[in-house]
This record gives structure tokens, C-alpha cells and sequence, in this order.
């Protein structure tokens, strides 16, 4: 364990901190973990500072009447602002799109959440995709002549991302003429053009020439050694797929594409976690690694649940390795630098057409056959015209799966990185969070976050910088 270095703040009379979020959290050695974390702040304590802090949050005590020791000068600027929350209102006008292709895949995986390969295949039409592209960029034009009236900043960008319950490059050719599409009207209205794909990382050489050229960043689907690799993520003939994967990254580090590794964590990987780390950082160069659990739909649901106690032990050893090459482990959900009501855009008015055209909100609900549609789908297609007509009641039942309103979250003091995780896990479980024990996988690393940080600070707090 990390050694703890224990400070004794007084709080001044002009700090004016909504109490409920300083969060009390009880660790060894008898010594407290002070979080505040709309302030971006943090220090350890004794029993006497942390009983005393107790009390401004059960009102007995005004944390105005308090004085302040100059340890922690960060107390000063406290306050009671909240500039998180945004829940939408209203009929949506979104600006961005994502394009489910298709939900066909040459891979079984063991734990797909969307069943690919077991389902009737789907193939988005070019019509569809065009009509995404032309709605939004109307959109864009609509809000960026408000913004000029408003002497306000125009947006710049369309963000268009290739998606879905399937491999989005099976879809190859409406792939690259819906983006050569967007690319046009981008240029005809002076945007930028950005987009992302999300695969598995079976590509051809011509598709890697042509994906290292026009999308901006990449995520690939990776399990790491290849013998772990090719248990859960095997080819239609059963086949392993870590030798056409392997190919793709090289391809990818020669071209100097920007890509992201996306490890789907089973239990049975665990013990492999560190080897599988060294095994990235000794051959390939992604910008990021990413780290996440199984989730329990489609063929996931099949897989033994994870501890959270084994998942923290192969995590941290894991993250020693990473840091040993300069890279760090990154857990969606445990990301200090990340402050928000939001775990995703389904409460953001996310634009995901599928491949018949319909609106979803959700990326795990990619079709209006996956179980959730009903929930997820709030959107289609105007018969006449060229726009969307849109379900008002579930898209503002989805905008209030913020933290903000999830009651089970709201003593956490893991919430604001958290955002009350994947509301379709907590749906499919039935439950109200995701489940509990990701909730405890949260909190551990954040709070083994913070009191990293605390140690690397010679004034022995943490203050993070501006996001």
C-alpha cells in the first residue's frame, strides 16, 4: 500500500461549499480521504478533522464559522457553483451523427453485447446515411446562424462516427461514399469534417490505406496475447483472428494512424492482464488503452461475472507495466480528469441512425429487433420532407438518466466521473445501477487515484488543473 501523509485543514469563514458534496471516506491507518470533487480537490486527514467535517454536512456545524490552516491555500476559492448539469429540453437539433452500417461481423466473439453473426443481417443503404449527413449539417447551419445573431462561436466541426452492432467495414462501400458524401457538403459550408470508426480490426490492406488517409481516429477491438485473443474473438469458421488483428496495428503504426485499444476484460484474462499490457507496449503505439468489462447482453451474458477484487489486483499490476512504457491504463468510468452528469449521450440527445433509418440513442441498441428498442428508439424518418420526427416523451425519459437524477448515486463520491455508469446494463440486469460490483471497481480506482495523487503532491493535497 501507498504510504498516507495526513494533514489538518481548518476551513475559512468565506469558502462557501455545498455540503453534501464534501465526501468523509474512511481508509487504513485510522486516517480519512477528503474529496471534494466539484472543486477538484483532495487531501488525507486525522479522525478529529474528519468528525468536524462530518458535522457541516449533517448542518450541525456552518462550514463559514470555521477557520482555515494555510496548508491547503486551494480552500480559499471554494464554492457552491454547479456548471454540470444540462439536461436537454425541447425538440432535439443534434450535430452529430452516428452511422450504424451494418450488424453483420466475420467474428463470433464470446462476448459480443450485440450477438453479431446471430441475427438477420442488416446492411445500411447510401439514401440513409446521406439523409443523416444532410439533417445534421442543416442543423449545424441552423444553430450557427443563432450563435451569429448571439455574438457567439460558431460550431466548426460535424462529427460523424461509424458504429454498431456489427463490423461497420463489411458495409464497406456505403463506408467510404457516405463519408466522401459528408466530406463534400462539409466543404461546401466550410466545416470540418471528423471522423471515427470503431472495428474489430480485420481489415484488408486497401481498407487500411484508405482508413490511415480520411478517419481521424480509430478504435480496435484487441485482446491482447494471442491466445487469450483468439479464445474469445474467433471468425465465423472458429477460427482465431489475432494474426489479422496484429497485421492491422503494425499497418496502423507504420501509417501513423491515430488509434485507440479497446480490451474487453473476462475473468479469465485477469490473471494475463500484466503480460497481456507488456505484450501492447513492447509492439504497438496506440494513443490510448482502454480498459472494460463485459457487459451481461447478447452473448455477454454468457460469461462468469467478474470479481471486483480481482479485477483491482490485475488492474493495478497491469497499470504498473503500462506506466513502465509511458503509457497509462484508462477505465471509462474512473477518469479524475472527466467531471460530468452524462456516462453517455443517450441523456445527450445522441443521433445514431440504424441501418433501417430509425433514431437511436444508444449504441447497445443498434436495431429495432434488440431487446431495449423500445426504450432506445425515439426517432424516424418524416414521411414527407427531408427530416425526423422525433418521440418527445422517451427522448425526455432518456434525458433524465443524468446522475443528477439517479437517487442510488447520489452519496457516491465517485458520481461525477461515474455519471451512474451504462443505463442499458442497469435495464438489462434489472437494477438500478449497472450493477454493484462495477460500482465498487469505480470507487476503488478512484479513490486509489486520489490518493496517488495526493502522495506525488509535496503540499499533500491534490488540486486538478483546468479541464
Amino acid at each position: 500500500m501507498m504510504s498516507q501523509t495526513l494533514i489538518s485543514p481548518k476551513i475559512d469563514k468565506n469558502s462557501q461549499i455545498t455540503a453534501k458534496e464534501i465526501y468523509i471516506i474512511p481508509i487504513e491507518n485510522t486516517a480519512y480521504l477528503i474529496y471534494l470533487p466539484l472543486q477538484r480537490l483532495a487531501f488525507l486527514t486525522d479522525p478529529q478533522t474528519a468528525q468536524r467535517l462530518e458535522t457541516v454536512k449533517t448542518g450541525e456545524t456552518n462550514i463559514a464559522d470555521l477557520a482555515i490552516s494555510q496548508t491547503i491555500p486551494a480552500l480559499l476559492k471554494l464554492n457552491d457553483k454547479h456548471p454540470l448539469e444540462n439536461t436537454k429540453t425541447g425538440h432535439p437539433l443534434p450535430t452529430a451523427l452516428t452511422l450504424f452500417l451494418t450488424t453483420a461481423c466475420q467474428l463470433r466473439c464470446s462476448y459480443c453485447y450485440a450477438s453479431a453473426g446471430d441475427t438477420a443481417t442488416e446492411m445500411m443503404p447510401l439514401a440513409t446515411a446521406k439523409r443523416g449527413i444532410d439533417y445534421i449539417i442543416n442543423n449545424i447551419e441552423k444553430k450557427n446562424f443563432i450563435a451569429t445573431n448571439c455574438q457567439q462561436p460558431p460550431l466548426s466541426r460535424f462529427y460523424l462516427a461509424y458504429h454498431g452492432g456489427g463490423e461497420p467495414t463489411i458495409n464497406w462501400q456505403v463506408l467510404q461514399d457516405s463519408y466522401t458524401y459528408a466530406k463534400q457538403q462539409t466543404d461546401l459550408k466550410a466545416l470540418t469534417l471528423y471522423a471515427t470508426l470503431a472495428s474489430n480490426g480485420v481489415l484488408k490492406d486497401a481498407q487500411i490505406d484508405w482508413i490511415a488517409q480520411h478517419i481521424n481516429h480509430i478504435g480496435i477491438s484487441f485482446g491482447g496475447l494471442p491466445n487469450l485473443h483468439d479464445k474469445h474473438r474467433f471468425m465465423a469458421n472458429g477460427t482465431g483472428s489475432s494474426d489479422r488483428v496484429m497485421h492491422t496495428l503494425a499497418r496502423f503504426d507504420t501509417l501513423q494512424v491515430n488509434y485507440t485499444l479497446r480490451l474487453t476484460l473476462t475473468a479469465d484474462q485477469l490473471p494475463y492482464l500484466p503480460d497481456t499490457i507488456q505484450f501492447i507496449c513492447e509492439r504497438y503505439h496506440p494513443t490510448k488503452i482502454q480498459l472494460e468489462l463485459i457487459h451481461n447482453t447478447g452473448r455477454g451474458a454468457n460469461q462468469n461475472i467478474i470479481v471486483a477484487s480481482s479485477f483491482l489486483t490485475a488492474y493495478q499490476q497491469a497499470q504498473a507495466v503500462a506506466r513502465r512504457y509511458g503509457h497509462t491504463l484508462h477505465y471509462a468510468t474512473a477518469d479524475l480528469q472527466k467531471l460530468t452528469t452524462h456516462y453517455c449521450g443517450i441523456s445527450q440527445d445522441t443521433f445514431a441512425l440504424s441501418p433501417q433509418g430509425n433514431v437511436s440513442a444508444c449504441y447497445a441498441s443498434f436495431s429495432e429487433k434488440e431487446s431495449l428498442a423500445p426504450v432506445f428508439f425515439y426517432g424516424k424518418p418524416e414521411t414527407t420532407g427531408k427530416g425526423y420526427l422525433f418521440d418527445l416523451n422517451k427522448l425526455n425519459q432518456l434525458r433524465q438518466q443524468s446522475v443528477i437524477h439517479k437517487p442510488d448515486c447520489q452519496n457516491c463520491y465517485a458520481k461525477w466521473h461515474c455519471a451512474g455508469d451504462c443505463y442499458h446494463e442497469a435495464l438489462t440486469t434489472h437494477s438500478t445501477v449497472a450493477s454493484p460490483s462495477r460500482c465498487q471497481i469505480t470507487r476503488a480506482l478512484v479513490k486509489e487515484q486520489l490518493i496517488e495523487n495526493i502522495n506525488l503532491n509535496a503540499d499533500k493535497y491534490w488540486q486538478a488543473t483546468e479541464m
